[in-house]
């Protein structure tokens, strides 16, 4: 299982690191600043077996991939292991929409089935930025706490009281 731990990392931050980032202004390449396998911090579906049929972990990266010290972030994932004794080696990467719906507070829903794909690939699931198990995706101080007057102005004239314009 070791080996096949090792790739998975391996394949994440390859991933990571190559998912669209741009170079540095040093042309560096950036890289993710950790990443550490933890106890799945969702209720399992009763098929499956943290450590055996499943491993979760985070990986923490720069919040600005163009500004590597810039605030990090910690994203959650679950690798749901492939049920084949020879699987193939790219993964299914699976994003939920976000931020809000966490696709690991909804496993075992029938809308995220991947058995499908489970019978050749393994299937990470990632908790996006913004939800559940993930870094807050929060506005700045200045943003979530405007000004009350004009929040209830701009409330106030936008929105009718009720479906019927009253």
């Amino acid at each position: 299982m070791y080996p096949k731990l090792f790739s998975f990392i391996i394949t994440l931050l390859a991933l990571l690191t190559l998912s669209g980032a741009t170079l540095a202004q040093e042309n560096t390449i950036p890289q993710a600043i950790g990443g550490e396998i933890i106890n799945c911090p969702m209720p399992l579906p009763p098929t499956e077996i943290e450590g055996e049929t499943i491993i979760c972990g985070t990986i923490t990266v720069p919040e600005d991939w163009d500004n590597p010290q810039s605030t990090p972030i910690t994203i959650t994932y679950a690798r749901q292991l492939s049920t084949s004794k020879a699987p193939f080696a790219d993964p299914v990467l699976f994003f939920a929409g976000g931020p809000g719906g966490s696709v690991l507070a909804s496993m075992g829903d029938e809308h995220f089935d991947f058995s499908f794909f489970r019978t050749t690939r393994d299937v990470i699931l990632f908790d996006q930025r913004g939800n559940r198990f993930s870094t807050d995706l929060r506005c700045p101080a200045e943003v979530e706490t405007p000004d009350p007057a004009a929040a209830q102005k701009s409330q106030g004239s936008a929105r009718p009281k009720n479906l019927y314009g009253e």
